[in-house]
Order: structure tokens, then C-alpha cells, then sequence
């Protein structure tokens, strides 16, 4: 579904940019470089790229910041946004999900599984994007075509006022979003933040969101993103603890060894 293909590389290292630029024309990539993220922000408010792709190290700003000041300055704040960081250290990772990145790779991925990450971040936001477009009034669809943790970014980052309803068979639960904002959230007597965690975990489901008034009384007090990076960490629980019932699972052919 990629249709737009302009990538913008920042990086401090000329070379790793040119690189990047040069190796990423054959799969069908225009590419815009440059080093400052300054300058990058002014090249996304003239170019709208379809995607940036930027080093953990700027010449004047760290990465990071950059994304900030894109999501929260620019004429496009929704655009995807791939860290290549230097590092695989867990907290990089954190802290980008904390300022909107949507991807954090190392610089030493294989180019083939960077155009994945690429061609994956830009489908993901047009065809949200899209949805949102051609039906100003609401949005809907289902878990997992579209992840509500996608769902949930892209309506801060466009500042969306409206009710966010979701139902996993016999469960339901709304959030309410003014302004981008994340103001209330109720799911099966779990109420506020817990409610939005517990609704992103859900692994299949239906959701809807209509725009329009909000008057319920606020029960969420912090900041989407840090409500977004909970849902990613309580995920990532939640594998884990999957993976490690599996591998800790006893075959029935074999004996149980505290027999």
C-alpha cells in the first residue's frame, strides 16, 4: 500500500546517511539527507515525508528530541518515525516510545529488514490515516488488523475529540479523547488508565470511535504517551510471561520429573 515514497535521513555521519540513500533507491525510495534536526524539521514541514528515518546522535539534538519536536511542532506530527540507534539497550527503546518513535532498529540491521520496518510504519499510519480521511465522523474496525495502540497515537497526535469504543466478545469499554487527550476510560468496572491498559492487551475485538462532544469527568491524569508506553510495557509482560509458560510446559509423552 505504499504509495508515497519519500524518506528523509538525518545523521550526523554523512556517510552512514549516503549509504542509507544510495541502498534504499533500489527498492523503490526517493530520499532527502541531512545532519541537524533543525533542519529536518524544516524539511518535514516542506516535504511531508512518508517517513524519517533518523540517528540516535544528531549534529545539533539527539534523535529522540527530534521526534518530539516533530510530534509536537510540525505541520505533520502523525508521520512515522524510525530511530536507528547505535545501541540495544532496553531504555533507548523506552525512551523513544516515550517521545513517539515508532520503531527503535539497530544501525547494524540488514537492510532488507530495515525496508520491512519502513514499508510496515508507513502502510500502518496511511491506512489509519486513510480510514480517518474518508470517515470524518468515526473509525472502525478490528483487533488485530489494526492495533489500538496505533489507533490510540494517532488520535493524540491529531489532536481527535470523540469516544473510542472497544469490545472484545461479551466485554466492552470506551475511552474518551478530547483534543488528543486521553480524559476517561471505563472497561468492565476498571476505570482511568488501568481501563486503557487493560483494553490494549486485548488480543482480537472490534473497536469504533465517533467524534463529537466529551462530557464525562476526567479520571486520567497522565499524558497519553506514558499511558501509550505502559500498554507497550504491559504487553511485552504479557508475551513474555507466554513465552515462558511454553518453554516451561512439559511434553505428555515425556515423565514428569518431581515424579
Amino acid at each position: 500500500m505504499v504509495d508515497h515514497k519519500l524518506i528523509l535521513i538525518i545523521s550526523r555521519d554523512t556517510a552512514l546517511a549516503g549509504n542509507l540513500a544510495t541502498d534504499l533507491k533500489p527498492a523503490g525510495f526517493d530520499t532527502r539527507t541531512c545532519k541537524s534536526g533543525h533542519q529536518a524539521l524544516e524539511m518535514v514541514n516542506d516535504l511531508h515525508p512518508s517517513l524519517v528515518l533518523a540517528g540516535f546522535y544528531l549534529a545539533d539534538m539527539g534523535g529522540i528530541e527530534l521526534c518530539w519536536l516533530i510530534r509536537q511542532t510540525s505541520k505533520c506530527p502523525a508521520i512515522p518515525f524510525i530511530l536507528l540507534s547505535e545501541s540495544d539497550a532496553t531504555e533507548v527503546e523506552l525512551n523513544g516510545i516515550r517521545s513517539g518513535v515508532d520503531a527503535v532498529i539497530s544501525a547494524k540491521t540488514p537492510l532488507r529488514h530495515i525496508i520491512i520496518h519502513i514499508e510496515a510504519s508507513i502502510n500502518r499510519v496511511n491506512e489509519i490515516t486513510h480510514h480517518l480521511q474518508t470517515r470524518p465522523d468515526g473509525l472502525n474496525g478490528t483487533i488485530p488488523d489494526f492495533s489500538l495502540l496505533d489507533i490510540l497515537q494517532l488520535l493524540n497526535l491529531t489532536g481527535k475529540t470523540g469516544t473510542l469504543t472497544v469490545s472484545q466478545n461479551s466485554v466492552s469499554g470506551h475511552i474518551e479523547v478530547s483534543n488528543g487527550e486521553f480524559t476517561y476510560a471505563e472497561s468492565a468496572g476498571t476505570l482511568g488508565e488501568e481501563a486503557v491498559i487493560k483494553m490494549a492487551t486485548w488480543p482480537a475485538g472490534q473497536f469504533n470511535f465517533h467524534t463529537g462532544f466529551i462530557s464525562s469527568k476526567k479520571n486520567i491524569q497522565r499524558q497519553p504517551m506514558e499511558i501509550i508506553l505502559s500498554c507497550s510495557s504491559r504487553i511485552d509482560e504479557l508475551q513474555s510471561e507466554s513465552i515462558v509458560s511454553k518453554n516451561n510446559t512439559i511434553p505428555s509423552h515425556l515423565p514428569d520429573p518431581a515424579v
